[in-house]
């Protein structure tokens, strides 16, 4: 029976972490002080002169940035706290639970990672999600830890609940690995407390948005199939209204099948006359209602997120896209991200949509 690794005390890893050169990323169920952690070590590093970047990747409570994003913070000073800080990048995910959102993260981690780096940052501290249990943590930390290749490994625990993970991730790199010990009197947080908080963060974000239009000739959409393929003919609209017993304001033969919006609830018997109509294998239809409210990411060319907005609905007769946004411009939004969250201005989640729905 392999020996557990030893720990170290929480002020000789702040110490050890401190003097790190490049990418640390450190590794720890929810509540074990990850990021307070991270936050300390890089206050030190600081006051030594060294620049330390923090990548914050929990969409849901993280400290930089909206629920639905992982950011990127550089520290000038010693900072009490890293929601003080002014984001350097955000990258939107869309979600605040990385389930079905795994490639996005990945993909964010690096391209904010690799931006610290071009800046010279000493040391780029990435903090992991606590979603740690179960073979979807395993393949997000094995995937992380491939992509973004660390110098140094940080394993943070108060007994052993993530020794397999732990040993998984310490067997799949090169890079040194150290283990922390969490502190004993580090508080947890309620499922309650987590949400509130989660929607404090997305009211305030919201408190100064507006509603703006944005043309759908000028965007690309991601992740949905609106203004991906060919529209339907008025005629082929009226068809679909008719065999699904609901108004079909718009829809669209893409290369992934027939998708359709509408605006009632559709009549499943119409679904073999789509099929014989339209001969498509996969027809998916989109209920208007899962276009209110729902989380999107405008980005500019290069791919740098401008902001996150609230789609408010879609004009099919002016192809026009309604969205609530802080944002100060969306003259240079190139592409319109389609996360898979609802939920009003004021932080209080409608829906978690499934990857189906759009």
């Amino acid at each position: 029976m392999p020996v557990a690794p030893t720990a170290v005390s929480w002020s000789e890893a702040v110490e050890v972490l401190a003097r790190q050169s490049g990418v640390v990323m450190l590794v720890g169920a929810t509540d074990v002080g990850k990021t307070t952690l991270t936050l300390a070590a890089a206050n030190l590093a600081v006051r030594e002169g060294r620049k330390a970047a923090i990548l914050d990747m929990d969409v849901g409570q993280g400290e930089i940035g909206p629920p639905g994003t992982i950011g990127i913070v550089r520290l000038e000073e010693p900072a009490p706290t890293l929601s003080d800080l002014q984001p350097r990048a955000l990258a939107f995910v869309g979600a605040v639970s990385p389930a079905g959102h795994l490639l996005s993260l990945v993909q964010a981690a690096r391209r904010l990672v690799s931006h610290a780096l071009r800046r010279q940052d000493d040391v780029v501290f990435v903090d992991t999600s606590g979603l740690v249990a179960g073979r979807m943590a395993e393949k997000l930390k094995l995937t992380k830890l491939a992509v973004l290749e660390p110098d140094l490994l940080v394993i943070v625990q108060r007994n052993d609940e993530i020794s397999r993970l732990a040993a998984l991730l310490a067997t799949s790199t090169s890079a040194a690995v150290l283990y922390v010990q969490s502190p004993s009197d580090m508080g947890r947080k309620s499922t309650v407390y987590r949400k509130f908080r989660r929607a404090n963060r997305m009211r305030r974000h919201f408190s100064a948005a507006r509603v703006v239009d944005l043309d759908a000739g000028q965007v690309k959409v991601v992740d949905a199939w609106l203004y991906t393929g060919t529209p339907l003919a008025a005629r082929q609209l009226r068809f679909a209204a008719q065999a699904l017993k609901t108004d079909v304001p718009h829809g669209e033969v893409t290369a992934d099948g027939l998708f359709l919006c509408a605006m009632g609830r559709p009549d499943p018997g119409g679904m073999a006359a789509l099929q014989e109509e339209f001969r498509r294998k996969k027809i998916g239809i989109t209920a208007a209602r899962a276009l209110g409210n729902l989380l999107v990411g405008m980005v500019e060319e290069g791919g740098r997120l401008v902001d996150i907005g609230l789609l408010q609905g879609v004009n099919f007769e002016r192809a026009l896209f309604s969205i609530l946004t802080p944002a100060r411009s969306v003259a240079e939004v190139r592409q319109l991200h389609f996360g898979r969250l609802r939920l009003r201005p004021d932080g209080a989640e409608i829906a978690h949509l499934r990857p189906g729905d759009l």
